[in-house]
């Protein structure tokens, strides 16, 4: 989907705003693996002294696995960014939003772009999960469980063996 901004560069004071809601919009690449149903965009693009700005607000609930605990659960996602807009690559890096020759540019593109950029590495359900236990792999969120879960330093046997013979 192709917004076009080609008037906003001939105009000195411009302002328009878009809303869509994407569904089934395919981000797993991007999510690891989590999924989200729709995903709200509201876009303005404003245009001021020759400067033409792009202002993005996303926002999507992700059905998310917990890198932790591996349990499902939502991720509300939330991010707001501005972005300039131009007409040409000036092979710099930038991070900017660049048009086709007709002065448009893909919504879709950067929208899937930020949710990249945004998206935690390893989504949690919460800041203090505490994750799975590694010896028997009981979720430690909903209970405890007895195993000894310190893994002794080999280097140090020999300290051992010589408390143990005392």
């Amino acid at each position: 989907m192709k917004i076009c901004v080609r008037d906003a560069f001939a105009s000195h004071c411009y302002r328009k705003e878009y809303s869509f809601v994407f569904d089934n919009m395919d981000l797993s690449d991007f999510t690891a693996g989590a999924t989200a149903d729709t995903v709200h965009t509201h876009a303005v693009i404003e245009a001021s002294d020759g400067n033409v700005t792009c202002r993005l607000t996303i926002k999507a609930d992700f059905n998310a696995i917990c890198s932790r605990c591996a349990s499902k659960f939502i991720l509300p996602f939330s991010v707001e960014t501005v972005k300039q807009i131009k007409k040409h690559d000036t092979g710099e890096f930038e991070d900017a939003i660049y048009v086709d020759a007709g002065g448009c540019f893909d919504i879709v593109c950067e929208v899937q772009s930020q949710i990249c950029f945004e998206f935690p590495a390893k989504p949690l359900c919460s800041e203090d999960c505490k994750g799975l236990c590694p010896v028997c792999g009981c979720d430690l969120n909903k209970s405890s469980c007895k195993c000894d879960t310190r893994i002794p330093d080999r280097r140090l046997d020999v300290l051992r063996k010589l408390i143990d013979n005392n």
